[in-house]
């Protein structure tokens, strides 16, 4: 099965999107979540550390990728978002010196 285009977010991932992110736009949020899947980081893009290993747990046979500070976990094999969320505020400080 191959990666499907223009599939729509899960009622989850966009309810999600608004109460942890304050996207209220389905437009919005429905782009934003189509950029996470595209230029999102994968997990093997970060070195080692707390925060990669965070995100490997997170994994369970998922797709994970961060995308502007935002944990966005998708089907597998498509680019439909099952849930999002920020990155705890633990790692925060590790995130953000590698997104400069």
């Amino acid at each position: 099965m191959g990666k499907a285009r223009g599939q729509k977010p899960t009622h989850h991932s966009l309810m999600r999107m608004a109460e942890r992110c304050g996207i209220t736009n389905r437009t919005a949020a429905t782009n934003m979540i189509r950029r996470a899947s595209k230029m999102g980081r994968h997990i093997q893009s970060f070195p080692d550390g707390e925060l990669k290993n965070y995100l490997l747990s997170k994994q369970h046979n998922k797709r994970v990728r961060v995308y502007k500070g935002i944990v966005f976990i998708f089907n597998k094999t498509s680019d439909r978002a099952i849930t999002l969320y920020p990155i705890p505020n633990e790692f925060m400080e590790e995130y953000k010196t590698y997104d400069k």
